[in-house]
């Protein structure tokens, strides 16, 4: 299906109430959220990957909005936006594009990728559906604030209707990998998801509702409801992507329309979320980064061999410097060759690395120790792990119901009987039963039985690949 000629701009559909019309007042209005965001926010040295943020009226959630926006430390990188919103205004399967080449504001038109809305159409990913966008706003009001904060970019603008998390995960997935495909840096695209929070009930209970439907966003939760998130579809298919597997998600802004601009009897709830590489907003390392600690690694068994190849600890950045706990997997021809690690931090990072890297090649007691012959063969992966969160869970049912496949490393224990998996052993065992079922004959339990006293918490990995 070609995108028709018949239509070529979408024009401005809530400017005027949503957002000032004139553009001198809304240039000047969306640069004084961004200003007095970026005087409140703490800048990290990147671009998100992610962005989760409000749609309501900027008099209600622009500041909420403006708080996420304002994480974007190097707009001049950002040349393509996969934008996803809901549909508020018309019912329909799928996920549908305007089919049109540009997005109007009052600040100018935002030119769509049309190549790659071609590619997804023709693979049947989305349908066209220029009356669902016709008239809504939870796309449009965002546009203001990339014409503001970026430089030249490129908008991928799709709705979500009745569509399921997978088949938002492969929408995702698909646009990012034909980026990544295409030469487009990692830090050169954004994923945006457009999503207001609870409607329509009084503060307090508002609050809390709000309160628990954010500690999901940041748990990676992707059984989001209606009452809780109107763009649930859109975060939960998110969540689900392989691009987000590895994202850690933080909530940097929550707050309700009480908060900001209405009354407290019936509230609306925004919240502002960012998606970053590695679960702490401290652990952001760099290309450059991975490296030095799989060259920290590498020399660590050379110079086992050849104590005249020394460790070169000169210069080492700062995050590097930071307590956090890794695990050194060794493969040898795609085979386990040894794995040694630590789940709770207690030094240096570069340090952890460098005494599991010789634990893992000469004292992990299931493999004999490494020969030289083999280091040319033998290649290195690092995982860095987030922080433990304990699991409230009494019953394995409980435990698999709050796993999540191909995202969280978990780790049991029951008296002396401990035993954790890495996020990568989904590789090889895709099914969460069997999964805790090898994890429990790790512990040196009993795979058919779930003592009373099992303790589990579940963890993120940032992988790092030689």
């Amino acid at each position: 299906m070609s995108l028709s000629p018949s239509l070529s701009i979408r024009p401005a559909a809530v400017a005027g109430t949503f957002y000032p019309a004139q553009s001198d007042i809304l240039r000047m209005s969306v640069d004084a959220m961004l200003d007095k965001a970026w005087d409140r926010e703490q800048q990290p040295g990147h671009n998100p990957k992610a962005l989760i943020v409000p749609h309501a009226g900027y008099c209600y959630s622009g500041e909420i909005a403006a708080s996420a926006y304002a994480r974007v430390v190097r707009p001049e990188l950002i040349c393509k936006v996969l934008l996803l919103g809901p549909a508020h205004r018309l019912a329909f399967r799928g996920i549908a594009t305007a089919d049109c080449s540009a997005f109007a504001t009052p600040l100018g038109s935002v030119d769509v990728d049309e190549t790659e809305t071609e590619v997804l159409l023709q693979q049947k990913l989305i349908v066209s559906s220029p009356e669902a966008h016709r008239r809504e706003h939870s796309l449009e009001v965002q546009l203001p604030f990339l014409q503001e904060l970026l430089s030249e970019f490129e908008l991928l603008p799709l709705l979500v209707g009745d569509a399921s998390s997978q088949q938002v995960a492969d929408v995702i997935d698909r646009v990012v990998e034909d980026y990544l495909a295409q030469g487009v840096g990692e830090e050169e695209i954004l994923v945006l998801i457009s999503s207001d929070l609870s409607h329509f009930h009084d503060y307090q209970f508002a609050c809390d509702k709000d309160q628990r439907t954010s500690q999901a966003i940041c748990d990676h939760s992707h059984k989001l409801e209606g009452d809780e998130a109107c763009g649930c579809r859109a975060i939960n298919g998110l969540m689900v992507s392989r691009f987000a597997a590895d994202l850690g998600v933080s909530c940097i802004d929550l707050r309700n329309s009480g908060d900001t601009a209405g009354g407290r009897d019936q509230v609306v709830g925004y919240g502002a979320f960012v998606l970053n590489q590695g679960q702490d907003s401290d652990l952001n390392l760099t290309q450059k980064d991975r490296r030095r600690l799989l060259l920290l690694a590498r020399q660590t068994l050379q110079n086992h061999f050849d104590g005249r190849i020394p460790i070169d600890l000169e210069g080492l950045p700062d995050i590097l410097k930071q307590h956090h706990c890794s695990f050194v997997t060794l493969r040898k021809d795609g085979q386990l060759r040894g794995c040694i690690g630590s789940l709770r931090p207690h030094q240096p990072l570069y340090q952890d690395v460098i005494e599991h890297a010789h634990a893992a090649a000469f004292r992990d007691h299931r493999f004999t120790p490494l020969r030289e012959e083999e280091l040319e063969q033998t290649r290195i992966e690092i995982s860095v792990l987030s922080p433990e969160q304990p699991l409230a869970a009494t019953t394995e049912l409980q435990v698999l119901e709050q796993l999540r496949p191909g995202i969280d490393g978990l780790t049991i224990s029951s008296g002396h009987h401990q035993a954790t998996f890495l996020p990568s052993v989904w590789e090889e065992l895709k099914e969460p039963p069997r999964f805790i079922r090898q994890l429990k004959i790790k512990a040196g339990l009993d795979p058919d039985h779930w003592p009373d006293n099992v303790h589990a918490w579940r963890y993120q990995a940032l992988k790092i690949l030689e």
